[in-house]
């Protein structure tokens, strides 16, 4: 019975369909957005309001890409960032990066800037989907670009096919975690280095 209600856990991701053409908005604060901040009532904190805001369309496989730029100007009189940008250089933070999925078709162009939320502007209503990303701020110099399978996870990719699909879609997390390697990275963070996690010979976001 574990073993089934992991398969179906695991697999659940996989039987989402992608919605094609769809604008996103995506908003970048310096602490948690507030529950329907964004999508609804308003919070009368300035320092509450997005550092910067953008609407992105899904693309027709239902992915989208977007780069987020942040003027140096905006973090250096945002209520909420100056202490990013006057605080201790070595200090670190974290960003949070606020996705939207919304109701209404953008036009087919490519990504709309969109200007911070004040409380007197009206946002988009109906908002369908949201969710949060974290994304650190660090000066760490010392960094660790780290695989996941067969290194903090035992995968046996050389195992072949089936034995593959078990490991990752049907035994426990605790029956594959490699003894030692958490308590390792964990000591190595606590000492000042960051890591970077390698999907698919693809470099992932920091944490």
């Amino acid at each position: 019975l574990r073993q089934h209600m992991t398969l179906m856990d695991r697999l659940q991701p996989f039987w989402s369909r992608s919605l094609a053409n769809r604008p996103v908005r995506l908003s970048v604060y310096t602490s948690f957005p507030v529950s329907g901040a964004t999508s609804g009532s308003s919070s009368p904190d300035p320092s509450r309001r997005p550092v910067a805001s953008v609407i992105a369309n899904t693309s027709p496989q239902g992915s989208f890409q977007v780069n987020i730029a942040i003027p140096w100007e905006e973090i250096c009189i945002h209520p909420g960032a100056v202490y990013i940008a006057f605080g201790d250089a070595n200090q670190e933070h974290e960003l949070y990066v606020h996705a939207e999925l919304l109701p209404t078709v953008s036009p087919p162009s490519a990504t709309l800037a969109a200007p911070p939320l004040e409380p007197s502007i009206s946002p988009i209503q109906d908002v369908t989907a949201q969710s949060t990303l974290v994304v650190p701020l660090t000066h760490s110099q010392i960094r660790l670009i780290s695989d996941i399978d067969d290194t903090i996870k035992l995968s046996n990719i050389l195992g072949g096919a089936r034995t593959i699909f078990r490991n990752v879609f049907v035994r426990h997390l605790e029956e594959l975690v490699i003894k030692g390697m958490g308590e390792w990275y964990t000591n190595m963070w606590r000492k000042g280095v960051r890591f970077h996690y390698v999907v698919s010979s693809i470099v992932t976001r920091s944490l």
